[in-house]
Parts: structure tokens; C-alpha cells; sequence
């Protein structure tokens, strides 16, 4: 096994493989323990230290066709922590024009929620990104995103909710 020397470093700082040197707050050489599956290398306070991964897609839904007019929910996620969430859509119209809304509905601290990514309007044939959203979730309530058209079959919906 090769050694790899550092001013400063106590010899066998490295332990486990994995491990990373860092400066501590007097500026010495110290070791960073390796992280877990599914962690990054981040900074909290001013050093480094394991954080979970964020901002990834918590759920998302491609093409997922409409097939009835009374509100359709295309994608429900149920968050296992609070935090705040991104929400995308985007709309496919496919052989005629017809009237759609996209909502999301979830739970913050004040309450139940509803928040229109899509006010209801006609759409013509075509495919449409909506403006993304955020909203504030609360532990295990689910987070839905409901598609309701006038008529059933001439609409794909993708959406996606991202944890921040």
C-alpha cells in the first residue's frame, strides 16, 4: 500500500477507504470520514461535511394521457420529509382544441392548498411547457397534480415534482 505524505497530517490520518483530507478550523490537515450511499460532499457552517442528496426528481410522469374530463390526478407523491418542492407540466394537445387546467393540490403549515400551474383555458393543437412552480409540503401529505380537460383523449400530460 502506497502512503501519500501531508504537511502537517498525523501519519494514518486515512483510515477506511473513502476517506478524504480537509483543512479543520485551525487549518491542520484532518480527515473526512467517507459518506454514506446517497450522500454528497457539501459545506455546513463553513466545513465540510455528508449531506443527503437534494433537488433530485422525487416523481415524475411522461405522456400519461388524459382519459377522463372530471379532473385526472396524473402524478401523487408522497413527501417523507417537508421542505419545499418544485413543480413542472407540459401539455399535449393532439387532434383538437379543447379547454385544460393543471393544478397541484398538498398540504403546507396553514392548510390544504391548491395551485394552478394552468388556469383553465382552450388549447389548441400543439405541446405547451408550463411555468414551474414552488410549494411548501408538510411530512406525508401527498402532493397531487390533477389534470382536468374538456374532453377526454386529446390530451398527454408529463409533470414532475423535484425536492429542493
Amino acid at each position: 500500500m502506497s502512503q501519500i505524505l501531508v504537511p502537517g497530517a498525523t501519519p494514518g490520518i486515512i483510515t477506511t477507504e473513502g476517506d478524504l483530507i480537509g483543512g479543520d478550523s485551525s487549518g491542520l490537515p484532518s480527515r473526512i470520514p467517507v459518506g454514506t450511499a446517497g450522500q454528497f460532499l457539501g459545506v455546513s457552517s463553513g466545513a465540510l461535511s455528508w449531506a443527503a442528496a437534494g433537488g433530485g426528481p422525487a416523481a415524475k410522469v411522461y405522456e400519461q394521457e388524459v382519459t377522463v374530463t372530471t379532473g385526472q390526478t396524473v402524478l401523487t407523491y408522497t413527501p417523507t420529509a417537508s421542505g419545499l418542492f418544485l413543480i413542472t407540466g407540459y401539455l399535449r394537445i393532439i387532434t383538437a382544441a379543447t379547454v385544460v387546467e393543471m393544478s397541484v393540490t398538498h398540504t403546507d403549515a396553514t392548510g390544504a392548498q391548491t395551485t394552478i400551474l394552468l388556469a383553465s383555458q382552450s388549447l389548441a393543437v400543439g405541446s405547451y411547457g408550463l411555468t414551474a412552480t414552488t410549494i411548501a409540503d408538510v411530512l406525508s401529505d401527498a402532493i397531487d397534480i390533477v389534470v382536468t380537460v374538456g374532453t377526454a383523449n386529446q390530451v398527454y400530460a408529463s409533470a414532475g415534482i423535484l425536492q429542493s
